[in-house]
């Protein structure tokens, strides 16, 4: 039910992508020297739950949870293979409040946690928009995810 819609709508992303890249037309020689060393990624968007659902009553799993993992990674898994990619990426918008000193906030650990991202090495810096200046990106190798799939179901069937 959900797969084929969400199959749908990263199709629209990427289509957009390209379209907005036709018509960018971009200097090349403009981008290579403003960032030399630019890493392939996918970016991860709208990954969040409405409030308004109500998950039904026969799912016992995290819906977000098993979406990620079970239709969301394969076909980055999938895309990857067509076209090379060395990241996912996403850029949370964590706004916990009565943040403690050293603790982490909450969707920043459920990232990490539950959809094992990480945050970037001192080697990797992050080029977002204005709009996401106030968020926190975190990092996933793709070469990892199938990995970091299987030991995720073991972790969740241990709880």
């Amino acid at each position: 039910m959900y797969g084929a819609e969400l199959i749908g709508y990263l199709r629209l992303l990427i289509i957009d992508w390209i379209r907005k890249m036709k018509l960018l037309k971009l200097d090349n020689q403009r981008i290579l020297s403003t960032f030399p060393n630019c890493i392939s990624a996918i970016e991860l968007r709208h990954i969040c739950k409405n409030e308004e659902f109500v998950v039904p009553s026969d799912i016992d799993i995290p819906l977000g949870f098993g979406i990620f993992w079970e239709v969301i990674v394969p076909i980055i898994v999938d895309i990857t293979k067509q076209i090379g990619c060395k990241y996912i990426y996403l850029f949370a918008a964590d706004n916990t409040e009565g943040q403690i000193e050293n603790k982490t906030k909450k969707l920043i650990s459920h990232y990490k946690n539950n959809l094992k991202f990480s945050e970037c090495d001192e080697g990797i810096k992050f080029v977002k928009p204005e709009y996401d200046n106030h968020c926190y990106g975190l990092i996933q190798r793709v070469s990892k995810l199938e990995s970091n799939r299987e030991a995720i179901w073991h972790e969740f069937s241990d709880i």
